[in-house]
């Protein structure tokens, strides 16, 4: 039989916890493991996930201070000890037969990802969004192909998430594949690009098998009304563009600034110019990572894409020139 770990990072979720673990409780597909991973909450989520630690010998409860999602995630790698891994937001909630059905597709398409569709749901405006994914398997054979695959990863917004998505164990351990902990925004991302570099076959499955609940206090819907974080772009690429050298074929890394304009457009296309804008100063006065924030500049064909050729060439000069001289 196949086993299945479930890496579940909690904080300060008590409101929601239950529910989460309640839809993998009742998972009709039963040979699984739950890595509970307390990530220095100060609510009440600890007491929650010992009861069901206590409960079922399938669930297990790790604890470490507070690191961040990215940083609860890589704590919860490391006790893995089943063949394909899969990522739970400890707010959101499974379908009862999200595991059984991507163990038929396992026996069907052996791939090294599976992609699944899901809700988003709404809580204050008790609405549902549902994107389109078609049933497909895709198999990717030459690093051409590979570098497609992950231009419609960005642009398809695919790449984005990795809670729509059950990974193989051993593409994880074998290439040390782990999330950033100095982003705050775009760790999953990160991941995703890099584990792609693995994958020759993917199978997408179009039943809505992940609920994603947006609610006044999730993380991603407070940052979707704040400033969008350009620092984190830089990490982002720091994190992304060193593991591509030493691991990307030589047609990916050639075609590396491409990748980067087209995760970039998809990140701040729904900003304000103005906001994307003093994001972009904010980031080049502090200074940080001045290597990656010159690549970012010199490479950032977004500026033409937003602010037409005349703004995007002042912002560019004054910026970098600013970078030159510190």
């Amino acid at each position: 039989m196949i086993k299945f770990s479930i890496v579940v990072p909690v904080y300060n979720a008590e409101k929601y916890l239950k529910n989460c673990l309640d839809s993998i409780l009742h998972q009709t597909y039963k040979y699984y493991e739950v890595i509970m991973v307390v990530d220095g909450c100060m609510d009440c989520s600890e007491d929650i996930c010992k009861v069901y630690a206590d409960g079922d010998s399938r669930f297990h409860l790790y604890r470490k201070e507070n690191g961040g999602s990215g940083s609860a995630r890589n704590h919860g790698l490391q006790y893995v000890t089943g063949e394909y891994v899969c990522f739970v937001d400890s707010d959101d909630v499974i379908q009862n037969n999200l595991l059984e059905t991507v163990y038929k597709k396992i026996k069907m398409a052996d791939a090294q990802v599976y992609i699944f569709n899901y809700h988003v749901s709404f809580d204050k405006e008790m609405s549902v969004f549902c994107p389109d994914m078609k049933e497909e398997i895709y198999t990717f054979d030459t690093p051409e192909k590979k570098f497609q695959l992950l231009m419609n990863l960005l642009y398809f917004e695919y790449a984005f998430s990795v809670w729509n998505k059950v990974y193989r164990a051993d593409v994880i351990q074998n290439n040390d594949l782990t999330f950033p902990e100095d982003v705050t925004v775009g760790e999953d991302l990160c991941f995703n690009m890099k584990y792609f570099l693995y994958c020759s076959k993917i199978s997408v499955i179009s039943q809505k098998l992940y609920f994603y609940n947006v609610h006044e206090d999730s993380i991603m819907n407070h940052r979707e009304k704040t400033i969008p974080c350009l620092d984190d772009s830089v990490l982002f690429l720091k994190d992304v563009s060193e593991y591509y050298k030493r691991n990307a074929p030589r047609y990916i890394r050639r075609h590396f600034s491409i990748l980067i304009y087209e995760g970039m457009n998809n990140q701040y296309y729904k900003y304000s110019h103005q906001t994307v804008i003093n994001s972009i100063r904010n980031m080049c006065y502090k200074g940080l990572h001045r290597k990656y924030t010159i690549y970012i500049l010199s490479h950032f064909i977004l500026f033409i894409h937003y602010y037409g050729i005349r703004h995007a060439t002042k912002i560019m000069e004054k910026n970098v020139r600013y970078l030159f001289e510190r």
